[in-house]
């Protein structure tokens, strides 16, 4: 696939907005803190994970729970970016947070390099109207901001973020492409699904089924998501073939494959995993219904729906539309990924959000666009280009508003720093104590940092990833209404029972905990517990 100067460039300018939003976070750094580079509070989770094989030695592929406080927990997870992760920190020698902004750097690129090069499946890049098409391909959204700002207006302006209330997470669910690019992460889970899509159209099967092994391999939602859009694709074009007694002869390993990955992504996650309670434990904690409301649902998809319905309509029909082979895949993919993001309408859900992140939207954009270029074209014939160009500005505005409220808003986690204060406890607790030792600690956040930056043990950190958590929670709370450490603590390791107490918190009293300190600052007060 030779790359030309052209869709280079245009990869690099679409990163523009998510280098901005970066470099006012590092800019943005408070006079006492270093930035962490972790912009979000859930991306220390993985550097987590990827310190997994140097704490413990690991010469597999496989690593276990890092928010486990059992020392022997089993190793039964692996995926290929937290091995890259561990390569960056452990052969490397790099820093937990340079190794995850160059990794995110890395795909954020390859990301929108292949949103140029989808969109070039479809769309050349000769015109302003197909630059502006890319641009609302990989930034457009919908509705979210205004019918947010209304609300605002109406109901409630007590507080600006009001404005975001459509905006599942006030816009960090991501519904639309381009701002995936603020998770390192999601670049690469982007990269690979789009990648599949791009060598399908070049015909290049052998290829899609790699880089859905891969995508399997990497991610739970996005892997079962995208093995079945695929599974339908490849099935419904045998079917559609076969009734339409086309000549052309449709190739038929793809979909064994595809389904033999299928079968296996199943067993892991569904049978293999949930084999230890350990895991058990995390899935039931999964089960949550972070999912769209009514006008979520319709006012972020408003655009796309509006513009894919008209081009049906000039179609002369579905039946029309689905006739041709891009309509019909992009059909497929928009549908599913629909199905799964509001799978709570029909099972148990399992933050049906995670499997929107611009899924549901862009194959929508890819099928409406035209009706937009004909629109150009049709006021082109009427008007100067120039004219053309400054009439369309409030239109483009519109459907880029969500994305340029949100980049003009969005903010860092205040987690997304460490502070002087936290750096030395980092610091006391890696030279003084190792994997065997246990932190429990009065403060939410500094266990969940410290699985990145230390060796020692967590007793609670992750909310959703330590297992047992709401019962560890319950446990933990007994040392500072007992004053002793309970049963179920004393024995849990062979190692130290290290206290780390916030003093800026006031809630709890440990002051009759047997207890030796071993260091203190303005903060933190660090201490050993007498089992």
């Amino acid at each position: 696939m030779k790359l030309r100067k052209k869709e280079v460039l245009w990869s690099l300018i679409l990163l523009f907005p998510v280098c901005l939003m970066y470099g006012y976070y590092f800019y943005n750094t408070p006079n006492n803190a270093t930035a962490s580079g972790f912009i979000q509070s859930d991306m220390y989770s993985y550097l987590a994970n990827a310190r997994q094989f140097m704490d413990n030695d690991n010469t597999s592929i496989f690593y276990s729970n890092p928010f486990d406080s059992d020392t022997n927990a089993p190793k039964i997870y692996s995926q290929p970016q937290i091995l890259i992760l561990a390569f960056c920190i452990k052969v490397l020698h790099l820093s937990p947070s340079l190794s995850f902004l160059i990794f995110g750097f890395l795909f954020g690129w390859l990301f929108m390099l292949a949103c140029v090069l989808l969109y070039q499946q479809f769309f050349d890049l000769k015109g302003y109207k197909h630059i502006i098409g890319l641009i609302i391909f990989v930034y457009g959204g919908g509705l979210l901001i205004f019918s947010g700002s209304l609300w605002y207006l109406l109901y409630d302006s007590s507080s600006l973020s009001a404005v975001f209330r459509y905006d599942p997470g006030e816009g960090w669910w991501m519904l639309n492409f381009g701002r995936n690019l603020i998770y390192p992460l999601e670049s690469y889970y982007h990269f690979l699904v789009l990648l599949s899509f791009i060598l399908f159209f070049k015909n290049k099967h052998l290829g899609v089924c790699l880089t859905l092994f891969i995508l399997s391999w990497s991610h739970p939602f996005y892997g079962i998501e995208f093995l079945i859009v695929f599974a339908a694709i490849y099935s419904i074009e045998f079917g559609y073939s076969i009734i339409k007694k086309e000549k052309q002869k449709r190739t038929y390993y793809p979909l064994i494959i595809i389904l033999a990955l299928l079968t296996i992504h199943i067993y892991y996650y569904l049978m293999f995993l949930p084999s230890f309670e350990s895991h058990q434990s995390l899935m039931s904690q999964w089960k949550i219904d972070w999912s769209h409301g009514v006008v979520s649902l319709s006012m972020a998809y408003i655009f796309g729906l509006l513009l894919t319905g008209i081009n049906i309509y000039n179609y002369g029909g579905f039946s029309k539309f689905f006739s041709v082979f891009n309509h019909r895949v992009l059909t497929i993919w928009f549908f599913i990924c629909l199905l799964f993001v509001n799978h709570n309408l029909l099972i148990t859900p399992i933050q049906p959000l995670h499997f929107d992140k611009g899924y549901v939207l862009a194959p929508l954009w890819l099928m409406g666009l035209p009706v937009l270029f004909n629109w150009f074209k049709i006021l082109g014939q009427k008007y100067s280009k120039s004219i053309l160009i400054l009439a369309s500005i409030p239109m483009i505005f519109i459907i880029l508003s969500d994305n340029i409220a949100w980049f003009a808003g969005a903010r860092a986690d205040s987690n997304g720093y460490i502070y002087s204060d936290e750096r030395v406890i980092f610091d006391t607790l890696e030279k003084t104590y190792t994997k065997n030792d246990l932190l429990i600690s009065n403060d939410d956040e500094l266990p969940y940092k410290a699985t990145v930056y230390c060796s020692i043990n967590t007793y609670i950190s992750h909310g959703y990833n330590t297992p047992y958590w709401e019962d560890k929670k319950k446990i933990c709370d007994k040392i500072f209404s007992s004053s002793k450490v309970p049963a179920e603590l004393s024995c849990i390791n062979e190692g130290k029972l290290v206290l780390v107490i916030n003093t800026l918190k006031k809630t709890l009293d440990y002051s009759k905990i047997s207890k030796k300190l071993i260091y203190k600052n303005t903060t933190y007060q660090i201490f050993e517990i007498a089992k």
